[in-house]
């Protein structure tokens, strides 16, 4: 009897071992799984590639019409684009032929009538002339004489009835230079050529667009004039500035090109055109820049809504030593999508958790899956 009650007792605690190891591999296997690792020191590192930019120089040549124009003239085809370099003679851009056709009867028109204008001005001061003389041969006193030699010396200069000679003769110069260079640009094809040689900075028409004259159709810098390159909307980290590392490589068809002469402000960095380097010619630039030394560093990863999960340890229900994470929040920094700088709310020996194959919340128990 007692060796079958000794046989019961034993079956029983060796299932109570049994469920008590299955039942705590169960709760182990349920529990999150996290790796952690400690702060460390290291640099933010970016990396952009660039298409767009825009070109200034110290000095420009503007290309425009000399003189504005009564209807604007329709824009069918911009031959040049952004870094092109164009000689003397070489196209810019090209206008309908029917809006050109009209223009240029308008102006022929025009000239015609502004020759009339003068025509009748220069009869109108010969009449003047004979009817000053014909008043000075009948003044009767000192001081008629003075009034009609006061208006003689007006009529000299081509002044009469507070019109002058000159306005009516600029009328006639700027028509026939309209009919002339509307005339040259008919035999052009109705295409503007251009009068410098340079790097095109800046193209300021559109196809479809009017253009009514005066105004620059596009900005040159000389040849040998030093060219900048700006490039904005990077969206670089606050403190990118001198004390940073920075490397900037052009992409052309032929060859890599870098350089060194590089400054950032207000987002916008602009670098000098290496010798050589025609701006048309870039296809892309590629920008790296590294931060200086940063007393903590961490990946993304381990940084959710501003907080860091930190490992501690505490004791569980049965007295054994158990690991928990506990939410501390800290200050951010500049982050280069991998990385991240702490601020505030870290010390060099904490165990934060850099992955967890689970949701965390603070205080939660959790199993060490790595530890670095």
């Amino acid at each position: 009897m007692k060796k079958r009650a000794l046989r019961i007792t034993a079956i029983f605690f060796s299932a109570m071992l049994i469920l008590t190891f299955c039942s705590r591999t169960i709760y182990r296997s349920m529990l999150v799984k996290v790796r952690v690792a400690k702060p460390t020191g290291g640099t933010l590192k970016y990396e952009y590639v660039a298409e767009d930019f825009f070109l200034s120089a110290d000095k420009y040549l503007y290309e425009y019409m000399p003189f504005p124009l009564e209807q604007g003239l329709t824009i069918e085809r911009v031959h040049i684009r952004l870094g092109e370099e164009v000689e003397a003679g070489d196209p810019l851009i090209s206008f309908y032929s029917v809006d050109g056709e009209y223009l240029l009867d308008q102006t022929e028109k025009a000239l015609r009538r502004a020759e009339h204008d003068l025509d009748v001005w220069k009869n109108e001061l010969a009449s003047a002339r004979i009817q000053l003389e014909t008043k000075m041969g009948s003044a009767q006193s000192q001081a008629e004489r003075e009034i009609v030699q006061s208006e003689m010396r007006l009529l000299e200069k081509g002044i009469w009835n507070g019109r002058y000679m000159d306005e009516v003769s600029e009328g006639v110069e700027a028509a026939q230079l309209a009919v002339d260079y509307l005339t040259a640009l008919k035999e052009n094809g109705w295409t503007m050529a251009a009068e410098f040689d340079g790097m095109i900075c800046s193209v300021e028409v559109e196809v479809g667009n009017s253009y009514e004259g005066i105004s620059p159709v596009c900005r040159l810098a000389e040849e040998g004039e030093a060219i900048f390159l700006h490039i904005d909307s990077l969206g670089l980290p606050d403190s990118a500035d001198e004390n940073w590392n920075w490397m900037v490589r052009f992409q052309t068809q032929q060859e890599i090109v870098d350089c060194e002469e590089v400054c950032v402000e207000d987002g916008v960095m602009t670098v000098m055109l290496p010798e050589g380097i025609g701006a048309f010619g870039i296809q892309s630039i590629l920008i790296k820049l590294e931060s200086p030394y940063e007393q903590f560093l961490v990946p993304c990863t381990a940084v959710t809504r501003g907080c860091v999960y930190l490992l501690e340890t505490d004791i569980g229900d049965w007295g054994e030593e158990i690991l928990i994470v506990c939410e501390k929040r800290v200050v951010t920094g500049n982050s280069d999508g991998e990385n991240c700088v702490i601020r505030e709310g870290l010390k060099a020996s904490d165990r934060m958790v850099v992955y967890a194959s689970g949701e965390l919340m603070d205080k939660q128990v959790v199993i060490l899956d790595n530890y670095e």
